[in-house]
């Protein structure tokens, strides 16, 4: 787990090895359709207000999981909601269900979208490739983002794209790298110094922030790599982040 090949960020370090009990994923992330039918049945709903890029990052007061500012559908990654929001959903359905659905931790999380490989992203080392197997920055999204470096191809998505669009990886998990970020159960600690070695969620440094992993439809090859860590508060709502969870055995 971390950087693998010596040019990653500082919180990606050390890399280790990690000892992971079995456990299973959801194959893509939360729909707007699940999140949906979440709010209906427990009225919980998101105050308005969420996070979105222009010209660095604003908060746009009246956008929300229903309108993050962009057209969605309902097998679109849900965005605009926290990791507090994720926490709700993943209570409510495990109440519904009797099972234990959880945020992966960030080593799982790592485990799932690595399958096995050391690559740097999901389908393998190729930047050209990328078009192919994930949502992420390129020329479509010059025309939102015209100063974005990006790559020179185009997927024809420019936000938020269905899930499941690309090709799986080699454990059937769709979007691990792009679509919209996913949060992680973490904390937030500025590296691996002190981090868990049996794959269990690091609940030591700040906990007001917790992670998220895998990059989003804006972002550009580098951010995202599979060893590429990210955080935000743990009432922050952006309309690049969204979630998928786990079912211990």
């Amino acid at each position: 787990m971390g950087d693998l090949t010596g040019k990653g960020q500082s919180d990606e370090r050390p890399a280790r090895q990690v000892a992971i009990e079995g456990f299973w994923m959801m194959s893509t992330e939360v729909t707007v359709a699940m999140y949906q039918e979440f709010v209906a049945r427990t009225k919980h709903d998101n105050e308005a207000g969420c996070g979105f890029f222009s010209a660095g990052w604003q908060v746009g007061p009246d956008l929300n999981w229903r309108n993050p500012g962009f057209e969605q559908q309902p097998d679109h990654p849900v965005t605009c909601v926290s990791w507090e929001d994720a926490q709700a959903f993943a209570s409510w359905l495990s109440s519904s269900t009797g099972l234990n659905f959880q945020l992966p931790s960030e080593s799982q999380w790592e485990y799932a979208a690595r399958a096995s490989r050391s690559t740097r992203f999901a389908h393998g080392n190729s930047i050209e490739a990328l078009c192919d197997h994930a949502n992420g920055a390129d020329e479509s999204a010059l025309r939102d983002y015209p100063t974005f470096e990006v790559n020179t191809c185009d997927d024809g998505h420019t936000r938020t794209a269905p899930v499941a669009s690309y090709p799986a990886n080699h454990w059937g998990l769709h979007d691990m790298t792009g679509n919209v970020w996913e949060w992680v159960a973490d904390c937030w600690p500025s590296d691996y110094a002190d981090a868990p070695a049996n794959g269990v969620a690091n609940l030591t440094g700040s906990c007001e922030r917790r992670g998220y992993r895998g990059g989003a439809y804006g972002d550009v090859p580098f951010f995202l790599r599979i060893a590429l860590r990210n955080r935000g508060y743990a009432d922050e709502r952006r309309d690049d982040v969204g979630f998928r969870l786990v079912l211990s055995r």
